[in-house]
């Protein structure tokens, strides 16, 4: 959990935060490991609309978040 938490505090967010058009970005991680729980984290993405959200996925910078977060 240590490791997943430096990826997801420290290493995902600047790619998160060069969206283009996001207004605010946050990672939560789970305080303690437990296997009962359906996942780690949880990211929050705030845009202007779902078009705009739709938009920032689609760039470079989107895709390059979006694998980095498929690869953990």
């Amino acid at each position: 959990l240590e490791e997943f938490r430096k990826w997801a505090l420290e290493e995902h967010p600047p790619l998160g935060k060069k969206l283009p058009g996001i207004r605010h970005y946050r990672m939560s991680v789970v305080l303690e490991d437990n296997p009962d729980l359906p996942a780690d984290a949880v990211s929050e993405f705030w845009f202007d609309d779902n078009e705009a959200r739709l938009a920032a996925f689609a760039t470079p910078e989107g895709q390059a978040a979006g694998a980095d977060a498929a690869a953990h």
